[in-house]
């Protein structure tokens, strides 16, 4: 069950920019999206940026002289107060960490999640996430063990990133050898259309992982082969429902920015225009140690665009899908145009 599945009433349709600008990017995706108070199966209001009702405005509720961080001793003013529960306890945010406030006796209940695997879970089985319950908070992510070799820990240090950009972007057969010893079998999962890896794409990380399988492996496990990029347009799907579920907000920079390569892997100008879009935006919010790797990922974007602009599609690729190369084509390869 999703979260729209469970969406009764949402909010008002006023936007408070100004007041969403201030939350934590999981938190604004949820309430940007939803804008109000979303009731889930009478559980869970989550507040909105909006003046009215008064109970479920963010304003009010963590501003306001009679909101929830006036009136409760045990809150902070630098706490956000995000949702309600129909037994009156308040969740609220302090720092990264979403804390409950018991409306019986005004006590302080840490539940060791942040707010991005908060939302994350509810946007993976509200109800039996509202339980609150240790294991339902924090499920193994799927695909860990491809993310971990992935980013080798780079999506928590950002002076690594620059390290790997050669291996993730130039390849190598050991890196190859190693994906395809460990991951070879998801691969042909994805290509054999097995459903089992849908399951992944409800949590932020798992639909990393998805896309990893279908966008990053074929392009290194069937180098020279149509199939390197037979499975681009699922990831593309993958890749936009994630971000349509704000998942790529809660995300770390370097995630975000292999959740928006399909698009910039795509024979067609409007996805290649979104993926500038995706990158421009990136690379406003990219940790500033990681500065120049995120710029090159921009360029990048804005290179594959100008190529598609200007043919439709990526002449480097016609020898291995078999298509019939055109004049300018031809002369553009051989004058060293890119080649990615």
């Amino acid at each position: 069950m999703s979260l729209d599945d469970t969406l009764v009433y949402r909010g008002p349709a006023e936007r408070d920019e100004a007041l969403l600008a201030r939350l934590p990017g999981a938190l604004r995706a949820i309430v940007g999206r939803h804008n109000g108070c979303v009731w889930l199966d009478g559980a869970l209001h989550v507040r909105g940026a909006c003046d009215a009702p008064r109970w479920h405005s963010l304003r009010v509720a963590w501003e306001a002289p009679d909101g929830v961080v006036a009136t409760t001793p045990a809150l902070e003013p630098t706490d956000i107060p995000f949702a309600r529960t129909t037994f009156g306890d308040e969740l609220a945010l302090r720092g990264r960490d979403v804390v409950r406030v018991r409306a019986e006796t005004g006590a302080l209940e840490p539940l060791g999640t942040s707010v991005g695997r908060f939302v994350a879970g509810l946007e993976r089985d509200p109800l039996r996430f509202l339980d609150l319950d240790p294991d339902a908070r924090a499920p193994a992510a799927d695909g860990a063990a491809l993310l971990a070799a992935w980013f080798e820990g780079s999506e928590r240090d950002a002076a690594r990133i620059a390290a790997l950009v050669p291996r993730w972007f130039g390849g190598g057969a050991d890196f190859d050898a190693l994906l395809g010893e460990q991951f070879g079998g998801w691969l042909e999962r994805a290509e054999a259309g097995d459903a089992a890896l849908d399951a992944w794409c409800a949590t932020p990380r798992g639909a990393l992982a998805a896309v990893l399988v279908h966008d990053q492996l074929p392009r290194n496990l069937r180098r020279g082969d149509p199939r390197a990029f037979a499975l681009d347009a699922a990831a593309r799907r993958i890749a936009a429902r994630a971000i349509e579920r704000g998942f790529d907000l809660c995300l770390r920079a370097v995630e975000a920015a292999f959740l928006y390569l399909p698009f910039e892997h795509a024979e067609d100008r409007a996805e290649q225009a979104r993926s500038v879009a995706l990158f421009e935006a990136l690379r406003q919010r990219a940790p500033r140690a990681a500065a120049a790797a995120f710029d090159t990922f921009e360029d990048y974007a804005r290179r594959h665009r100008d190529v598609v602009e200007r043919f439709g599609r990526f002449p480097h690729r016609n020898a291995t899908l078999g298509r019939a190369p055109t004049a300018e084509e031809e002369a553009f390869l051989a004058a060293g145009g890119d080649a990615f």
